[in-house]
């Protein structure tokens, strides 16, 4: 793979379909990257592609443990003295806080937005069951922005 260099970039349209219009050449890697995932190379021989048109590419990425996401959430609980030293504590070393902000009603009711970066799935599923754990924790819900 020497002698490497960048001959054209692309976006997918809605339904995972790309198009290149620089190519020249006989060989070529392409390179796939998803935020979140690590990169899939194809290697595709021009010449193939000319001769008939090339099958879908299918890709199956790996998720990446470095490469993360924002995830808001809300978490609602009754108020008392260590709760937000738990809730710390709850989130695990290898989750970047962003963000935290508290409200504390008259009633004693705290609400708790907070921005995590996430890696995936289930890295999101393991904090939120253990946020749920705490006591006086009543919800932990993700904050979806339409």
């Amino acid at each position: 793979m020497a002698n490497q260099m960048l001959v054209d970039e692309t976006f997918t349209d809605s339904s995972g379909r790309f198009e290149f219009h620089r190519l020249r050449g006989e060989t070529f890697h392409i390179v796939v990257q998803v935020r979140g995932y690590e990169p899939v190379t194809e290697i595709v021989s021009l010449e193939i592609v000319l001769a008939a048109r090339l099958p879908p590419l299918t890709l199956t990425p790996t998720p990446s443990p470095d490469d993360s996401y924002p995830v808001q959430l809300v978490l609602r609980s009754s108020d008392r003295p260590g709760l937000l030293k738990e809730l710390t504590a709850a989130i695990t070393d290898r989750t970047n806080i962003r963000n935290i902000e508290t409200r504390f009603a008259e009633n004693g009711e705290a609400t708790i937005d907070l921005t995590l970066d996430i890696t995936d799935k289930k890295h999101l599923e393991k904090l939120v069951t253990a946020m749920r754990k705490i006591h006086g924790v009543r919800d932990v819900e993700r904050i979806y922005k339409v």
